[in-house]
């Protein structure tokens, strides 16, 4: 309650991301999570949350969403699911954070890559899974380590997830070209 007052969150769409994962071969490009903030800022008009870990942290590759969303890294476990319960909707990778949204209930977008969906994703009825299919993918370990091209996940462009995101029901009434009466 805290962290969404003293950010003038109350009265604002606001999204989640958590753009980490335990392995970073499953993480989405940054850049990709950059344009789905940006798009929400400019579609929507709400706030946006960064999750990210100490993992996160020292792996690096988050600085430049960092400067574009509230920093909420240094929370503890219990205070990220307090936010999570709170937010309009959660976009992150095949993590133990994107399963935690999903169990609270929260509209949760779960990006998945080389790992099995079918055996891995979390599941709920506001879950909704995003992933690009490729030949190799889903792969074992050992070879998402060694991934030369990881298209399943460099392949999944923004604006798929941008669609995904559109249509989902806590966002068809707040995009801003749809707001209003249309004839």
């Amino acid at each position: 309650e805290n962290f969404w007052a003293g950010h003038g969150l109350d009265r604002e769409p606001v999204l989640v991301i958590a753009p980490g994962s335990g392995a970073r071969e499953k993480n989405w490009p940054e850049e990709f999570f950059l344009r789905v903030v940006q798009w929400w800022r400019a579609a929507i008009g709400g706030g946006v949350i960064l999750l990210a870990g100490p993992v996160e942290k020292e792996r690096g590759g988050i600085n430049r969403l960092r400067s574009q969303c509230l920093d909420a890294g240094d929370l503890c476990l219990s205070q990220v699911a307090a936010l999570l319960s709170r937010c309009t909707v959660y976009l992150g990778n095949d993590s133990g954070v994107t399963h935690l949204a999903a169990s609270l209930g929260a509209r949760t977008v779960a990006i998945f890559g080389p790992s099995d969906a079918r055996q891995w994703a979390p599941r709920g009825a506001k879950v909704r899974v995003v992933q690009h299919t490729v030949v190799c993918s889903p792969c074992l370990v050992a070879t998402m380590k060694d991934c030369p091209h990881r298209a399943c996940l460099t392949e999944l462009q923004p604006s798929e997830v941008i669609h995904v995101l559109e249509a989902l029901p806590e966002v068809v009434t707040l995009t801003r070209s749809r707001s209003g009466i249309t004839v």
